[in-house]
């Protein structure tokens, strides 16, 4: 999050109301109770260091909340191909009409400007193979082992805590 994202939310509330700070794992199903919000100076960027105790489970509303928005986050990743075509000679998850399972693909632009989707890197189109596309999403980013950004929260977290025993 952005530091400008975090201003332009909290700014579209009136200036005294309260906030409210629910520490969760939406995966896991489970709640951590709040003990401490504390901010961390000195870092060159915006830190919060949230001291969190207890972990309980949900109920089941939010089980169920939880449930509904992993699935509509899904949902939403995909464009079909009736809304847009994806951008030509890029990597892309494709759905399939006729396949279960989901496939690497590309889209390519004929000179004459008509598009057709080809198996991952191969010469082959779906529609050769009787496939239809059916909609499209991004591919995900690599894993990246090196994320800087983590990194430095670990150690700004490890040096807040050594100096916060003393």
């Amino acid at each position: 999050m952005k530091n400008s994202e975090l201003k332009e939310y909290v700014n579209s509330f009136p200036d005294d109301a309260p906030v409210s700070i629910i520490c969760a794992n939406p995966r896991k199903r489970k709640l951590y109770k709040l003990e401490d919000v504390m901010w961390v100076t000195d870092q060159g960027l915006p830190v919060i260091l949230i001291d969190i105790g207890k972990e309980s489970d949900m109920d089941a509303d939010m089980v169920k909340a939880c449930e509904e928005c992993e699935k509509d986050a899904a949902n939403q990743a995909w464009t079909t191909v009736e809304e847009e075509l994806p951008p030509p000679d890029k990597y892309l998850l494709l759905s399939l009409e006729n396949y279960p399972i989901p496939m690497v693909g590309r889209y390519i632009v004929n000179g004459d400007e008509d598009g057709t989707f080809m198996i991952g890197s191969s010469q082959e189109s779906f529609l050769q193979n009787d496939l239809y596309v059916n909609a499209w999403m991004e591919l995900p980013v690599p894993y990246d082992t090196g994320n800087d950004l983590e990194r430095y929260r670990a150690a700004i977290t490890k040096d807040f805590m050594k100096n916060a025993r003393r």
